[in-house]
C-alpha cells in the first residue's frame, strides 16, 4: 500500500483515491502515514516500483541512525558511551529488521532521533521542525509529543539554555509544519468537508484506526521483552538479545537519574504515555527502542570502565563473559535471519511469498482473475504489482457496504476478491495454500508459487 500510493503520487500527483498530495493518506480507509511515501518520490523518479525501491527508504533511514545515534550519545555523555552505543546499534536485531522491511511507520525512530540530536546541540528550530515531521512518520507519536516537548522546552527555559523568543519561534515552526495534520484532525473529528486545493488535500476517512487503549500490564511486558509474537518484528532469539541488554539498561537508567539526564527523561515520559494509551506492538512502540539502547550503552560503558580498573583475573573473566553474553544471541539471530528466517511459515505468510509470480502467471490468461482472501487486504498486493491508474481504480472499485476499519474491497478492474472461488470457464483463481482450496484437475490446471496456487481453466 505504501509503494502503490508513492507510485501514484510520483506519476499522477494524487494518492490512490485521487486526492492531490494529502499529508495523511486514506489508503485502507482508516489512514496511513505519508512521510515515507514522499521520501520515496525521488527514488521512483530514477527507479521503477518494486520491492527494493519500496524498501530503499527504510534502508537509508536505518543507515542514518548510526552516525546520528553516535552524535547524540557523544553530546549527552561522552565518546566512549557513543562508541559503545554505535557498536550495539550496528548489531541490534530490531535495527537490522526495520532496515530490511518497508513498513512506513518504522522511519519514526530516525526522524525522532534527528530531532533530539538537533535539540541537544541547541539547534532548536531544526529540532522543532523534525519533531513536527515525526507526526507524519507515525501519527501515534502525537500521544507522546506533548509530554516530550513539554519537558524538553520547559526545562531548557528553566535552565536558561533557551530564550523565550527561541521557545515561541520553535512553537511557531512546529505548528506550521504540523498544520496539515491539524486540518486532517479537524475534518475527521468535527464532520467538516474534505477539500482538495490541487497542491494539497485533506481526505475524509471511512473510520479512524482503533489503536487506543490496551492492557497496560501487557504493554509493559512488551516493553520488557521486545517480543509481540509477530516474527516480522522480532524472533525469540532477538528477544533474548534485548532482555540481556536490559540488565545494562537498568544500570544506565540509575546513572541517568543520578546525572539528571533530562533529555532522556523527556524521551522516557513519552514512552510511558504510549504504554497507557496505545495497544502495544513493537512498531507502535518504535520510539522506545533507541532510548532503551542509549541507556544500555551508558550502563555497559560504565560497567566496562569499572571492570577495567581492576587487574584481578576474576574481573578479566567477567569482561570476557560480558562479551560472550552480549554477542552470542546476536550471532545466533544473524545466522537464523540470513539462513532459515524466510522459510518459516509465519514469514512466508506475512510477506505473501510467491504472490508476484502467481499474479504474473494468472495474467497470461488475459481474463478475469479471482483472488481468494481468507482475510482482507490482498488487493493491495495487486495494486502494487499490477498498478492500475488511480482513475482506473476509482472508476471500477467496489466494496462491502458495511463500515470497517479496513475497507473490504471486493472488485476493481478485472479482479475480484472473495472467500469462495468464482467457478466458470473464463476466471483464473489465485488462492493461498493455507486456505485449503482445491479445484478439479478435470477443469483446471494448477501451478504453485511459494504459498500460492494458480488455477487456470482448461
Amino acid at each position: 500500500m505504501t509503494g502503490y500510493n508513492a507510485w501514484t503520487l510520483a506519476n499522477f500527483q494524487t494518492d490512490m483515491w485521487g486526492h492531490h498530495y494529502p499529508f495523511y493518506l486514506k489508503a485502507w480507509g482508516s489512514g496511513m502515514n505519508a512521510l515515507y511515501e514522499y521520501l520515496m518520490l525521488p527514488i521512483l523518479k530514477i527507479w521503477t516500483l518494486n520491492i527494493y525501491s519500496e524498501r530503499a527508504v527504510s534502508l537509508i533511514t536505518s543507515l542514518i541512525l548510526l552516525p546520528i545515534f553516535y552524535l547524540f550519545l557523544k553530546k549527552i555523555w561522552n565518546q566512549k558511551v557513543a562508541t559503545t552505543g554505535l557498536l550495539l546499534l550496528a548489531i541490534n536485531p530490531w535495527a537490522i529488521m526495520i532496515a530490511r522491511q518497508g513498513l512506513e511507520s518504522n522511519i519514526l525512530p530516525c526522524i525522532l532521533l534527528i530531532a533530539f540530536t538537533c535539540f541537544v546541540y541547541q539547534h532548536y528550530y531544526w529540532a522543532a521542525a523534525f519533531f513536527a515531521l515525526s507526526i507524519y512518520a507515525y501519527s501515534s507519536v502525537l500521544l507522546a509529543l506533548p509530554l516530550i516537548l513539554g519537558v524538553l522546552y520547559l526545562w531548557s527555559l528553566y535552565q536558561q539554555q533557551m530564550t523565550w523568543f527561541q521557545a515561541f519561534k520553535s512553537a511557531g515552526i512546529f505548528l506550521l509544519i504540523a498544520l496539515p495534520m491539524i486540518l486532517w484532525f479537524a475534518v475527521n473529528s468535527f464532520n467538516m468537508s474534505a477539500f482538495d486545493l490541487g497542491f494539497f488535500s485533506v481526505e475524509r476517512f471511512t473510520m479512524i484506526r482503533k489503536t487506543l487503549g490496551g492492557n497496560p500490564a501487557q504493554n509493559w511486558l512488551l516493553l520488557g521483552t521486545q517480543f509481540d509474537g509477530l516474527w516480522q518484528n522480532a524472533t525469540p532469539i532477538s528477544a533474548i538479545t534485548y532482555i540481556v541488554n536490559l540488565f545494562f539498561a537498568f544500570i544506565g537508567l540509575l546513572m541517568a537519574v543520578k546525572m539528571r539526564q533530562w533529555v532522556l527523561g523527556a524521551w522516557g515520559s513519552g514512552i510511558i504515555a504510549l504504554t497507557f494509551s496505545v495497544q502495544g506492538n513493537i512498531n507502535r512502540y518504535n520510539l522506545a527502542w533507541l532510548a532503551i539502547l542509549a541507556l544500555t550503552a551508558l550502563g555497559l560503558s560504565k560497567t566496562w570502565q569499572w571492570l577495567s580498573q581492576h587487574s584481578n583475573w576474576l574481573f578479566q573473566w567477567l569482561k570476557i563473559l560480558i562479551i560472550v553474553i552480549l554477542t552470542l544471541p546476536n550471532l545466533l539471530f544473524l545466522k537464523q535471519y540470513f539462513t532459515t528466517f524466510n522459510n518459516t511459515p509465519a514469514i512466508q505468510k506475512v510477506y505473501n511469498q510467491g504472490f508476484e509470480a502467481a499474479l504474473h502467471k494468472a495474467k497470461q490468461q488475459h481474463g478475469p482473475i479471482n483472488i481468494i482472501q481468507p482475510g482482507n487486504q490482498r488487493y493491495s498486493l495487486v495494486l502494487f504489482y499490477d498498478r492500475p491508474t488511480p482513475k482506473e481504480f476509482i472508476s471500477t472499485v467496489k466494496f462491502a457496504p458495511e463500515k470497517h476499519e479496513f475497507l473490504h474491497i471486493t472488485q476493481f478492474t478485472n479482479y475480484t476478491f472473495t472467500k469462495q472461488p468464482i467457478i466458470n470457464q473464463q476466471t483464473t483463481v489465485i488462492t493461498p495454500n493455507y486456505a485449503h482450496l482445491k479445484l478439479s484437475n478435470e477443469h483446471y490446471t494448477s501451478n504453485k508459487f511459494g504459498i500460492y496456487t494458480v488455477y487456470q481453466p482448461k
